[in-house]
């Protein structure tokens, strides 16, 4: 992180720099749509105010700059010596291969669009600033080189392969969609969305921090000790010979932390708490949940009764294994830095959103969000997800306010929830039945007068009590399962309004950790309970 940090400072202090500059400057050259030649050297400014230029650029000294205005497209024929910056309003295309030197950089605006519609032969490193509802497009593939670094709040598309070299960095807090391969040996920091078609292999020289959300539809190889995810990472293609998340060195998974493939193999160690989702096949090699954080591991093809298929190394008594036949493909992290995030193809969000937040005032959570503008919009799906949740489930729709500029409120009371902890978007829907997700919000709720469960001792040696405040009459289950996903206890309970308490056997119960269920028609608690 300290690496990433530094190397974020330098992009600022570049980025900065070159727009100092340019700001006190004044075009040197204006140009309304030509076929000229211009020379620009050190401190010159070119100004494109409007049509379509295809002229030459014979020189781009450092520190002169090209200015394209809203409107106006720069579409050279060919540039030379191409070392200073591109400031970016309108559409810039480049058709054709340029050599691109040590001082390039770019500043793509809101609402402009820079294509590379042709390989450039970059000579060193560059830097590129591309902001919130910008566009920028490479035909071909992007090599970052050493001290390269790139900043992205708006939306890349790239169809040729990519690799992060070491000493670049990439940051993402927008939509990254590549259609080919990418290879990270340098620094990737992801807090937006990236869809990679072809394969990923994080090198081990690499860092890669994931806070949001990370869509591989090819095999997902990490060799880096510097890997962290605090997002979701979800490797979502059926091939099962090249769709696979490989781990052959040290991966942490945060709490939030989200893993789904279609198989899995582990051949290094693999830390932290979060969950892990496999398909198909899953194969233990090396060290899994070691350092005791709880890593909760759903199988949706269980085969035997043991974590994984294949288990060379036993993982860690605090791994929970969970028989599930769900696979949540929409996940958004709460991590995520944007509000709303548009589908790959960028296409135009119906609401945008300012404020969504979550509070429990008198133990009632109160989901709470605001509009400046609505666009086509239909209706809001509330969705909440609990612990004992594995996906989101939409508890309540509210209608939009269909087309407006002005502020709009919307709230929403979620009455007669347990204590626990919970997670709750929005889906955004417009008249065209398209959609799209908020960031997800965090919220505990603990009130002594709601239903409440205890389970105790914990850990227990002879028996374990259940102690359950209800708020009515209800018909409870009780299941025991043990780490292997076997049920070696079930019961079933008509409990009262009011306080209820069960004692259940479990001396004969091997030592370990175990998962106990709770369950009525409406709710299911999960506890994790060790027998010693």
């Amino acid at each position: 992180m300290l690496i990433f940090m530094k190397h974020f400072a330098l992009f600022i202090l570049f980025i900065a720099s070159h727009l100092i500059a340019s700001a006190q400057n004044s075009c040197s050259f204006s140009d309304n749509g030509s076929a000229n030649s211009y020379t620009l050297n050190s401190g010159d400014v070119l100004c494109i105010e409007a049509g379509v230029f295809t002229g030459t650029i014979l020189n781009l000294d450092y520190n002169a700059e090209i200015r394209v205005a809203n409107g106006a497209v720069f579409q050279p024929s060919m540039m030379l010596n191409v070392n200073g910056l591109i400031s970016n309003k309108g559409t810039v295309k480049l058709m054709s291969s340029n050599t691109i030197g040590s001082g390039f950089s770019i500043n793509n605006d809101s609402g402009a669009l820079f294509q590379f519609n042709v390989a450039q032969i970059f000579t060193d490193a560059i830097a590129i600033n591309n902001h919130k509802d910008a566009q920028m497009d490479f035909y071909t593939a992007f090599d970052l080189n050493n001290g390269t670094t790139v900043f992205n709040e708006g939306v890349m598309k790239m169809k040729g392969a990519m690799h992060i070299q070491e000493g670049s960095l990439l940051t993402n807090e927008g939509v990254i969609y590549l259609t080919n391969h990418l290879t990270v040996s340098g620094i990737l920091f992801n807090s937006g969305i990236m869809k990679v078609v072809g394969s990923t292999t994080i090198q081990n020289t690499a860092f890669f921090t994931n806070k949001c959300s990370y869509y591989g539809k090819n095999t997902f190889v990490n060799n880096s000790p510097q890997t962290e995810n605090y997002g979701y990472i979800n490797i979502y293609g059926w091939d099962t010979a090249n769709c696979k998340f490989i781990n052959n060195a040290l991966f942490y998974n945060g709490d939030n932390g989200i893993i789904q493939s279609n198989d899995f193999d582990n051949y290094s160690n693999i830390t932290g708490t979060g969950s892990f989702t496999v398909q198909q096949v899953s194969r233990n090699f090396g060290h899994f949940g070691l350092d005791g954080g709880g890593i909760n591991f759903y199988d949706m093809s269980p085969t035997g009764n043991q974590i994984f298929d294949v288990q060379q190394v036993i993982p860690d008594n605090s791994v929970s294994k969970i028989a599930v036949n769900l696979y949540d493909t929409m996940y958004i992290s709460g991590n995520c830095n944007q509000m709303i995030f548009p589908d790959f193809l960028n296409a135009p969000l119906p609401v945008v959103m300012t404020v969504f937040e979550t509070t429990a005032p008198n133990c009632i959570p109160n989901i709470y969000w605001k509009t400046e503008e609505e666009k086509n919009s239909d209706y809001f799906d509330i969705e909440r997800k609990s612990e004992s949740d594995y996906g989101f489930k939409s508890i309540a729709r509210l209608q939009a306010s269909g087309v407006s500029t002005i502020t709009h409120e919307y709230n929403y009371l979620d009455e007669n929830l347990p204590n626990g902890k919970y997670q709750y978007r929005l889906k955004i829907v417009d008249l065209d039945g398209k959609y799209n997700y908020s960031r997800v919000s965090y919220l505990q709720v603990f009130c002594g007068n709601q239903e409440e469960t205890n389970v105790f001792p914990n850990p227990a040696t002879d028996v374990v009590n259940v102690a359950l405040q209800t708020n009515a009459d209800d018909t409870y289950h009780i299941a025991i399962y043990d780490l292997a996903g076997r049920l070696v206890y079930k019961n079933e309970y008509s409990f009262t309004n009011g306080f209820n308490q069960v004692q259940i056997p479990i001396s004969q119960f091997q030592n370990g950790y175990y998962s106990l269920l709770i369950t009525n028609n409406i709710k299911t608690e999960s506890f994790k309970l060790l027998k010693n």
